[in-house]
């Protein structure tokens, strides 16, 4: 069922209390239990009295024999008295503490953690990592959004890491400010062993602080940036009126109409935009220059053009 250490505990860690039989760990690649149990990941959880015989198929409840500690036995209606060694009744799960606890060393951070949350979160005030010295909490789970009381508990703070076995955690400026999340089985590998990529994540938490740390570009405001740009193109169109209305009278022919595109490189803005403020602007400044726009291709209204008229 898992081929090694890693995908086991990706399935079963994030679980509050997974039971596993000896039956279930057959299953599993060779020597891959054997590794969860040589890190104290994989733990035994008692016995488990109800089984299923392998005579009959139906799940009978075994009891120890008096005289024999390590030996259990139940009556099968087809086989009559079956025994079971204690062994092959033990359940296994995982122990969360000691993973978290091993992922804690592997950041550096020393002595057991705070366990925040029983059976679900683990807290090191202080780790030093990625250039500071941060809170590092790892969680089974990450508390419901609602829960407001666990968030709390949990202690965030500013530079702090939360870690989790199972999915990203959303945390919100509500719930405390954190300075990195995500699943740790992103940054673990288990070809030749498991680890954690302590280089990756330290380079991850840092990019993740610089990006933070840059000033956000203010949202532009859309009316203040329309009432920019027709103010820019009303003085574009009375500058070219009045270079029109000045050959007009040295004799000259009527100036063209400006195009839409070079008014748009002359105000930096899009054609689209100028032509938005030329026949949709219904303000009081979109009509004005629509008025100018007018009389920009009409000789007469050049000639008699006065600029102070139009503010």
């Amino acid at each position: 069922m898992f081929p090694s250490p890693l995908p086991a505990l990706q399935a079963l860690a994030p679980l509050p209390e997974p039971r596993l039989s000896v039956a279930d760990l057959s299953d599993w690649d060779p020597g891959v239990a054997v590794v969860l149990q040589g890190l104290g990941f994989l733990v035994g959880h008692g016995l488990a009295c109800n089984a299923v015989c392998a005579s009959c198929g139906a799940v009978h409840r075994f009891e120890r024999l008096p005289n024999k500690p390590a030996l259990f036995a139940a009556g099968c209606p087809d086989a009559g008295l079956v025994t079971r060694a204690a062994e092959c009744l033990q359940d296994w799960t995982i122990a969360h503490a000691s993973l978290a606890t091993w992922i804690g060393a592997q950041m550096g951070a020393s002595g057991d953690p705070q366990e925040v949350l029983p059976g679900q979160a683990w807290r090191w005030d202080r780790v030093q990592f990625a250039g500071a010295r941060r809170a590092l909490i790892v969680v089974r789970s990450p508390p419901a959004r609602t829960s407001a009381d666990a968030w709390q508990r949990l202690g965030l703070v500013p530079r702090a890491m939360l870690l989790s076995f199972g999915i990203k955690p959303l945390v919100s400026d509500d719930q405390g400010p954190v300075a990195f999340t995500a699943p740790v089985w992103s940054y673990l590998e288990d070809e030749g062993g498991l680890r954690l990529l302590v280089e990756e994540l330290a380079q991850d938490v840092a990019a993740t602080e610089q990006d933070r740390a840059e000033p956000s570009r203010p949202v532009p405001d859309k009316r203040a940036t329309r009432s920019r740009t027709l103010g820019l193109l009303h003085k574009e169109l009375v500058s070219h009126i009045q270079s029109a209305k000045d050959a007009l009278r040295q004799g000259e022919a009527l100036l063209p109409k400006p195009e839409q595109q070079w008014l748009a490189k002359a105000v930096e803005t899009s054609e689209a935009t100028v032509s938005r403020c030329l026949t949709e602007d219904e303000s009081a400044a979109g009509l004005a220059l629509r008025r100018l726009w007018a009389i920009a291709e009409d000789e007469d209204a050049v000639r008699v053009f006065d600029p102070n008229a139009t503010q």
